[in-house]
């Protein structure tokens, strides 16, 4: 079973009655690519390319032993998926992958007197997730020349933003 929450909301709670059962989330954005025309030629230039933002879908299953039960977890449900800008949280490589998501649209059917299945269309404005765990990207060093080259390998497949901090002591 796959872990996820949207927010602080557990989307994979068996003991809650909630479970997750497809998530689309891992598919890759939009690749948005502008091409121009390349004058008094056949063909094209790529000048630009970027991702968009994205959509992902998460459905699963609702499931209490009473209908009452059943009509307050919807409710609870409802109210999770209502919340703006959340960190959508699902296990990933054995860490947790993140996306900032909101949802856009909640589907519940009502499919008996204890279960209802449900579908959540995110977007996610940056279209692209992040492991939650940071990682020291080279070993602290000291450096004692006035040059000093340190090779910086960066995993995963999107562009790096890395944050170098740089200590200085005399």
């Amino acid at each position: 079973m796959i872990g996820a929450k949207f927010g602080s909301f557990n989307m994979q709670d068996p003991t809650a009655g909630v479970w997750l059962i497809s998530a689309d989330v891992f598919s890759a954005p939009e690749n948005q690519i502008q091409a121009d025309a390349l004058p008094e030629t056949d063909g094209s230039l790529i000048v630009q390319q970027r991702f968009g933002s994205k959509t992902f879908t998460a459905s699963g299953r609702l499931r209490t032993t009473t209908r009452t039960g059943l009509e307050a977890l919807m409710d609870t449900f409802k109210l999770a998926m209502s919340q703006k800008n959340q960190p959508f949280d699902i296990d990933f490589g054995g860490g947790v992958r993140r996306y900032l998501a909101n949802s856009q649209n909640v589907t519940i059917v009502d499919s008996g007197l204890t279960t209802a299945s449900y579908s959540v269309q995110f977007l996610s404005p940056d279209g692209m997730g992040w492991d939650v765990n940071s990682s020291s990207l080279i070993t602290p060093t000291g450096i004692t020349t006035s040059t000093s080259l340190i090779p910086l390998t960066v995993g995963g497949t999107y562009k790096a933003e890395p944050i170098i901090t740089l200590a200085l002591n005399t």
